[in-house]
């Protein structure tokens, strides 16, 4: 499944016999419920595969059987999670914003967003109850 680790930037990159091969091999025709009866009898094993349903809020018999590539890409690729916890990931965020000189204001009541072309981008907050007034911050200089 080389596709699943391909990133696809343009309809063009779509447009290829190849991947048309590959899709049809997907079963995009049948439900999940039948396509892991195929492989596995014991109904509990069959729960087990389908259930990247619940992710999707349906029901194996109602979910088209594309959607095992989720199942694949847990079990045969491996999940993968950010040393510490999901939380690291926005904790990183902030550091690479702090490295560009990005302020942080949390705890605020945004007004408004600015988008302008003619302008620089920002946003507007709600004067704070110890009188600061309102503060534009941008997010681009120029």
């Amino acid at each position: 499944m080389e596709f699943v680790k391909k990133n696809y930037d343009s309809f063009r990159d779509l447009l290829s016999l190849k991947l048309a091969w590959k899709g049809l091999q997907l079963h995009i025709w049948t439900t999940i419920d039948s396509y892991v009866a195929k492989y596995f009898k014991h109904p509990l094993l069959q729960k087990i595969m389908q259930y990247t349903t619940l992710f999707l809020g349906t029901a194996p018999k109602q979910t088209p059987a594309l959607f095992n590539i989720m199942s694949h890409v847990d079990f045969g690729l491996g999940v993968r999670y950010p040393r510490g916890g999901i939380h690291e990931i926005p904790k990183a965020l902030i550091n690479i914003g702090k490295k560009y000189g990005v302020t942080y204001m949390t705890g605020k009541e945004v007004e408004k967003i600015i988008i302008s072309p003619h302008t620089k981008a920002g946003t507007q907050f709600f004067a704070s109850a110890h009188g600061n007034g309102s503060a534009i911050k941008s997010s681009n200089k120029k």
